[in-house]
């Protein structure tokens, strides 16, 4: 009985011992990102976190309520935290990050279904690859883009098909994947309407019909090479803007057309192309979405470009 006792004892002190040295890590995920392809893995990406000595503590962001519940008051002492999910789930993070003042490392394990701002920073889509960028990898300063009083990572827009992504139903994203966007996209295309802006940007103010606007920081949007992409760069304090304005005619849009798949954007009148990190934007109300969630309708637009303010870690290769 006596020996029992003591093996019990010696096992606690071990066990404790070995839980005061283990890292902490706070794993947040989104269930219903992609085709939901993430649940299938979470055992897995569990087992390797704690196989690389990190105590695991797991939150599954929410649809409704607090949707910044995971950061709010959290203990920062955690040495990693790690997100798992699309574009929006990351854009959700970061802003709750920055909102709160949050300087933990951040890994990220993309498992939407375009993953466009992964693919721009070169984070692997493989899982596994991924999990191993979150630990071994290095601290890569990004832009961030601050619209009004929220944040985008890579994107935002209005307009004809960028609204695509927020109304696609999340059931179809799941079975079909990208070819949800696709054909929810087509649907739009006898919705077309432009909008009545003003854009004030570098000392230069225009005003026109604008079929849809984007201000980007990434290498595609929506799956898709921006036309600008040989040039673009993440943390250079400096935005892509793109504005195409209403044609009247089936030629006009066919111009448009050609301009955006040759890249010669300058060379058409339809087309406004310019490069800034501060922009403001006065409309009648416009429906706003930010890195492919819904941004709510604004009148009044701010939209600045904060400097490498954020860190993410990338693979050591893309340094």
């Amino acid at each position: 009985m006596m020996q029992e006792r003591l093996n019990f004892i010696i096992f606690m002190i071990n066990f404790v011992q070995k839980k005061a040295l283990m890292k902490r890590l706070l794993f947040i995920f989104n269930p219903m990102a992609g085709r939901a392809k993430l649940n299938s893995h979470l055992l897995d990406i569990i087992s390797f976190y704690v196989k690389n000595n990190y105590l695991v503590t797991m939150y599954c962001t929410q649809k409704n309520g607090d949707r910044y519940a995971f950061l709010r008051g959290v203990d920062k002492s955690y040495d990693l935290i790690v997100c798992a999910g699309g574009d929006g789930t990351l854009n959700e993070v970061i802003s709750a990050f920055l909102d709160f003042d949050v300087s933990i490392p951040l890994g990220y394990i993309p498992s939407g279904s375009t993953n466009d701002f992964a693919h721009s920073i070169g984070i692997p889509t493989n899982i596994k690859a991924a999990m191993d960028t979150t630990i071994n990898g290095i601290s890569y300063k990004i832009d961030i883009g601050q619209f009004n009083r929220s944040y985008f990572i890579y994107v935002a827009a209005f307009g004809i098909f960028t609204n695509v992504s927020y109304r696609t139903p999340q059931k179809m994203k799941n079975i079909l994947g990208y070819m949800a966007y696709i054909l929810e996209g087509v649907k739009v295309i006898s919705e077309l309407k432009s909008y009545c802006l003003t854009l004030e940007y570098e000392s230069i103010r225009i005003e026109g019909n604008f079929l849809v606007g984007l201000i980007i920081n990434s290498f595609s949007v929506a799956g898709f090479k921006t036309p600008f992409h040989t040039y673009t760069k993440l943390n250079d304090g400096i935005f892509e803007g793109l504005f195409i304005r209403m044609p009247q005619n089936f030629w006009e849009l066919q111009s448009i057309i050609t301009s955006l798949l040759s890249g010669q954007l300058k060379q058409s009148p339809h087309i406004l192309f310019f490069r800034t990190n501060r922009l403001a934007i006065v409309s009648e109300p416009i429906n706003w979405t930010l890195d492919g969630e819904h941004g709510g309708q604004q009148e009044k637009v701010e939209i600045s470009n904060l400097h490498k303010a954020f860190s993410l870690k990338i693979p050591k290769a893309m340094e």
